[in-house]
């Protein structure tokens, strides 16, 4: 037995490593498996890649709001053009910048259209407007002489797709809107 005034043996720093028994003891201490460690290290590191695709997914206008998500469609022939949001959420307001060229002063939004978004805003305000079973019809003032913008705001109030049509038979234009939950 040793006395309490002399002090317990220091290890000594051979340089050598340490033996197998000091390894296992310390990974049993710090509960670290290797075999453990080479199993879920990829699937955290696929998991950091998902999350960075989905940020810049997000950032890029994927899902709703963004870059991506504008679209521009014009009709066949040509008197209707359409900058709108092709992928929007259910819970935000969108805005349809309608471009009328040359002597197009009427504008014919159908029933899906109507049945699927709730009009906020019309600017400028229509002159005249009249609802059938057509859809809306709404007659403007020519602004200038290379066509009028008609901007509307609009709250989805259904979600899925949805494909709108603008305008008269020859001057249809068609775009396809995809509302978010």
């Amino acid at each position: 037995m040793r006395s309490s005034s002399t002090p317990a043996p220091q290890p000594q720093l051979t340089g050598q490593p340490p033996a197998e028994d000091d390894c296992v003891l310390a990974r049993r201490l710090v509960r670290e498996s290797p075999r453990w460690q080479a199993l879920t290290w990829p699937s955290q590191r696929a998991a950091w890649i998902a999350m960075g695709v989905v940020l810049i997914a997000v950032g890029a206008g994927l899902l709703g709001d963004g870059p991506v998500a504008q679209e521009k469609v014009r009709s066949a022939d040509g008197m209707l053009s359409m900058t709108y949001d092709e992928i929007l959420r259910r819970s935000r307001t969108t805005r349809w910048e309608i471009q009328m060229h040359g002597d197009a002063h009427s504008l014919r939004i159908d029933p899906v259209a109507l049945a699927s978004f709730e009009i906020q805003l019309i600017v400028p305000q229509p002159v005249r407007q009249a609802r059938n079973e057509t859809g809306l019809v709404l007659w403007f003032e020519p602004l200038e002489q290379s066509g009028s913008v008609v901007t509307l705001t609009l709250a989805p109030i259904v979600f899925g797709e949805v494909e709108v049509r603008l305008g008269e038979d020859a001057g249809m234009l068609r775009a396809v809107i995809r509302i978010l939950p």
